[in-house]
């Protein structure tokens, strides 16, 4: 390109020009890049020119975030952090805390740079996973933030990167975030629908709440999910994996434990009547018994009806 636009400055470009044939938009100049010389004007040139080079221009961005990230490594954190994340191998892991995670994605927040990072779903490292998540956080809306989901829920592959992610702008569109929920509980990706029960135990358990919601998170379940009596192995090293049910019985169970002690009317018939499978069931009680936030009374219920 004939102006000298930096790699970085390119892979933008070429992020918003996907974004628009994707919508099916012209590739018409805009404003955000009436600063680009004669010879880059049009949208079509100037996507076709870095679309070329795309994969440099998304490399020189991750590269650069990696650096950053590697920057911030705790070795001490990586040693314990590693021990909470069976699934994933202990190499991927650089050993960065969620806090200065979340502070880099602020940093990086609509720059060049964040917006080519993005344009790549699947990251070698477990923190550039929880980079890519938290950057979508920052966006403020919620068009973007859905889209930059569904391009990027199906590349997660643990549950601390699938419960991180909260975007503010999901407390402000609750009729459009139902209906992505909804979407997104049909997938055959676990992390997928362990992120959308999240989203519905976060936001609809208070003022929000229907009583068609606890029936919704009973009912899931996807054919290849393995029963509960297989969800967890012990490997020849003494070490234990799971499986895509385990992690998403696990935030059906969250779900059943915190909508007992936000909404018990509602709640309680699915105990005390069993219609859960009996992991999530007595996983639910056990979560339920532990909280805080349930009176002395209704753990005593809970605990007599054990399976």
């Amino acid at each position: 390109m004939g102006n000298g636009r930096s790699a970085i400055e390119k892979a933008t470009v070429v992020r918003h020009a996907r974004r628009r044939r994707r919508k099916g938009l012209a590739m018409a100049p805009t404003q955000e890049f009436e600063s680009f010389n004669d010879e880059d004007a049009a949208w079509g040139t100037v996507a076709q020119d870095a679309a070329v080079e795309d994969k440099t221009f998304q490399d020189i961005a991750v590269q650069n975030v990696r650096m950053r990230l590697f920057s911030l490594q705790d070795l001490e954190y990586k040693e314990f952090h590693r021990k909470l994340l069976p699934t994933i191998d202990p190499d991927r892991i650089i050993g960065v805390r969620v806090p200065r995670v979340r502070a880099l994605a602020k940093e990086l927040h609509n720059t060049p740079e964040s917006h080519a990072f993005l344009g790549v779903q699947s990251h070698r490292y477990f923190e550039e996973n929880n980079l890519h998540g938290f950057l979508i956080e920052c966006m403020n809306n919620f068009d973007d933030v859905a889209e930059a989901l569904d391009e990027f829920l199906p590349h997660i592959d643990n549950w601390a990167t699938c419960d991180s992610i909260s975007p503010k702008t999901f407390s402000k569109h609750p009729d459009k975030l139902l209906a992505k929920i909804d979407e997104w509980l049909s997938s055959d990706k676990a992390f997928t629908v362990r992120f959308a029960i999240g989203m519905l135990m976060k936001h609809f358990l208070d003022d929000r709440f229907e009583e068609r919601f606890p029936d919704i998170v009973a009912s899931v379940a996807h054919e290849g999910w393995s029963d509960e009596n297989e969800q967890q192995a012990v490997g020849a090293d003494g070490s234990t994996t799971y499986n895509n049910a385990y992690y998403v019985n696990m935030i059906r169970a969250w779900y059943f434990a915190t909508a007992l002690a936000k909404q018990p009317d509602a709640t309680l018939p699915y105990i005390e009547q069993y219609r859960l499978d009996q992991w999530t069931h007595n996983k639910a009680i056990r979560k339920a018994i532990e909280s805080r936030r349930i009176d002395p009374e209704l753990k005593a219920h809970l605990r007599a009806l054990r399976r």
